[in-house]
């Protein structure tokens, strides 16, 4: 989802660190389980990466 509108892997890792208010490690966690899905369920009621 956000490399799809041109962020990198890091400002992505960024965003779910401030949007979740979790460490850089567990942001890496989340990136690494939901990565392959379109629209995150991580994500999917709060706002949008991009």
């Amino acid at each position: 989802m956000g490399l799809e509108c041109g962020l990198s892997e890091e400002d992505i890792l960024e965003k779910l660190q401030q949007k979740l208010n979790v460490s850089w490690q567990k942001a890496q966690e989340y990136f690494q389980e939901y990565q392959r899905e379109k629209v995150p369920k991580l994500l999917y009621k709060s706002s949008r990466l991009c």
